[in-house]
């Protein structure tokens, strides 16, 4: 009979998904590993420090094969806005730890939006207008809501959606600005 002396393996988490950012401290991790013998157990910690195999943040692992673990879990993030690095480690029977893995996420829970963009300029052309504007710093993406009647408004315009500056609306009859 041999000792069990191989770690488990092949350790994995992502955060909501795999998105890069979040505004809840609340996130769902996804974890996976597999073991020769059985994982019996994942630690989860913020800090990138290795736990011993006698640390109480280990949570047991109570599925039925335990030679394959998937999981979805719920994390509470630590307080704060911006970065947070979340890290798993998973133990088997033998006491053997894995490796660490990691996973990168930008908490920001302001729920504040972007500032408005500045310098917006509507230039009418043949058919088309050309819309411009400055960049504002934290937007990710920019919409254009348009409308073939006045005061045009998220609630009555149609949107064009992920646009860059400047952007052409062409195959229009008659520009109005």
């Amino acid at each position: 009979m041999s000792l069990d002396n191989t770690p488990p393996q092949n350790p994995a988490i992502s955060i909501n998904g795999g998105t890069s950012a979040t505004n809840s401290v609340t996130v769902n991790l996804s974890l996976s590993v597999t073991d020769i013998c059985g994982v019996t157990a994942y630690y989860i910690s913020e800090s990138d420090t290795p736990p011993s195999i006698l640390d109480d943040g280990w949570e047991a692992i109570t599925a039925n094969d335990k030679k394959s673990y998937q999981a979805t879990v719920s994390y509470t993030l630590s307080s704060g806005d911006g970065p947070k690095i979340v890290y798993v480690w998973f133990r088997d029977g033998a006491g053997n730890i894995s490796a660490k893995k990691s996973y990168s996420i930008t908490l920001d829970t302001s729920g504040s939006p972007p500032e408005s963009p500045t310098g917006v300029t509507a230039t009418a052309g043949d058919g088309q207008i050309t819309i411009s504007w400055n960049e504002v710093s934290g937007a990710i993406s920019y919409h254009i809501y348009w409308s073939t009647t006045q005061d045009v408004t998220k609630a009555n315009g149609t949107k064009i959606p992920n646009v860059t500056s400047p952007y052409v609306h062409s195959g229009l009859i008659d520009v109005r600005i």
